[in-house]
């Protein structure tokens, strides 16, 4: 079953009437001196990331913050979903793509000549880290392709941990010897010198700063997406060696924001980057796109929001209690709240629709399923008859009435393991 996310969102001035008309002669604005709705965007987290490093982070709580603050060569295209759509984020144009004969060799050592291919990119000239204090005079310097080239470097240190490096390992030119070179170091002075030595498949442009190239051993039109993620952002080498590990709690990049505040369990807040790259809000999406309001700030500068601040709350029933009485500008559906916000033909309850909510729908790319166990003596085993069972079994599962009862309908039954889109 694939998970059919609705988010709920009032409307500005709806709320404003609607909280002023929960009280008689007595205030109820929710916001401390000096914000208000038309500068500060609330947000909810279930738990504090557990890191910001782009090298290390992998989860979708984290995601919200990082790819705020480390933007990538690519980004997905805000409004088409269907299917999802890259462009060019701090990239400045397309890569250029070219076969090339790289030397590889095999488990024993034997060197062959195979057909490989290289990507050159270029970055955007008006890309420049935040400023922070890891810099001279704490100004943000211009981020250029070595900050990426470092960026692959930190992957290819097995201290790091990096979890997409396994992506990158069978692929990128002499991946594999940096990673020993890395493993063989013993002291941090060692480890720290190794990142001055050259990563033979990923080189910056000896006649342009901005342009470096990424070689592999086989084609991988795949490594398109990857250049989407933040693992490959622009990193600066001197917030890693000022920070260290207090870089999973001080992010430094390029993006749109940066964190100002962090208060454990309690709240993040992020402010508007003043020396981020110039960046609109699309101007075309899906067909319902327009109808629903998601063009109505078409064209505009980005960010919209000066100001975001994600709550810490890790209950769904808190935070749903606290977007009602205003202290949140959005709030999922779910099983706590769905009878509440959902009727029963699937549109938004009369009483949210009156105080100005509105109700957003979309597909997530999550998937629930059940699973036999194979090494059970009734499920498992790879016998025609046990086959045939599990298949029997499979095909009894009604997956609509699972969404329906299970899930209050919040859900899209799946044909296969990959969601829509």
């Amino acid at each position: 079953m694939t998970n059919a996310r609705r988010l709920l969102s009032f409307l500005a001035v709806a709320v404003a009437a609607a909280l002023g008309h929960l009280g008689s002669g007595c205030s109820n604005n929710p916001y401390p001196p000096g914000e208000s709705r038309t500068n500060t965007l609330y947000r909810v987290l279930t738990d504090d990331p557990k890191t910001l490093d782009p090298a290390v982070s992998y989860t979708v709580d984290e995601a919200f913050i990082c790819d705020l603050v480390y933007p990538s060569f690519y980004k997905y295209h805000y409004l088409k979903r269907n299917p999802f759509v890259l462009e060019l984020s701090i990239g400045a144009k397309e890569p250029v793509r070219e076969p090339v004969s790289v030397t590889v060799k095999n488990a024993k050592g034997v060197a062959k000549i195979v057909t490989g291919e290289r990507y050159t990119f270029t970055l955007r000239p008006d890309l420049r880290f935040a400023d922070d204090a890891c810099f001279p005079d704490g100004k943000g310097r211009q981020a250029t392709a070595a900050d990426v080239v470092y960026a692959f470097k930190r992957m290819t240190d097995p201290k790091v941990q990096c979890p997409v490096a396994p992506f990158f390992a069978d692929k990128v030119v002499g991946w594999g010897d940096s990673e020993k070179a890395f493993a063989a170091t013993k002291t941090d002075a060692e480890r720290e010198a190794q990142y001055d030595k050259p990563l033979e498949g990923i080189k910056v442009d000896p006649n342009d700063p901005l342009t470096f190239s990424i070689t592999l051993t086989q084609a991988y039109p795949q490594l398109r997406y990857l250049m989407a993620m933040h693992f490959t952002t622009p990193q600066a080498r001197e917030a890693v060696k000022k920070y260290g590990t207090e870089l999973a709690r001080h992010p430094v990049g390029t993006g749109a924001y940066y964190m100002s505040e962090f208060q454990p369990k309690q709240r993040i807040v992020m402010l508007q980057n003043p020396n981020r790259f110039a960046s609109n809000y699309p101007t075309e999406g899906e067909a319902d796109d327009a109808k629903n309001g998601l063009l109505e700030d078409a064209g505009k500068p980005l960010p919209l929001a000066p100001k975001i601040v994600f709550n810490i709350i890790r209950e769904a029933t808190p935070s749903w209690n606290l977007f009602q009485q205003g202290y949140l500008d959005s709030a999922g559906v779910g099983t706590t709240n769905y009878q509440q916000v959902v009727t029963p033909s699937g549109g938004l309850s009369p009483d949210l629709a009156k105080r100005g909510a509105t109700l957003k729908k979309d597909a997530q790319v999550n998937v629930y399923y059940f699973a036999f166990n194979m090494n059970d003596s009734v499920w498992g085993g790879l016998s025609e008859k046990h086959k045939k069972m599990r298949q029997a079994v499979s095909l009894v599962v009604d997956s609509k009435e699972y969404v329906d009862l299970l899930l209050q309908g919040n859900g899209v039954p799946a044909q296969w393991v990959l969601p829509p889109s």
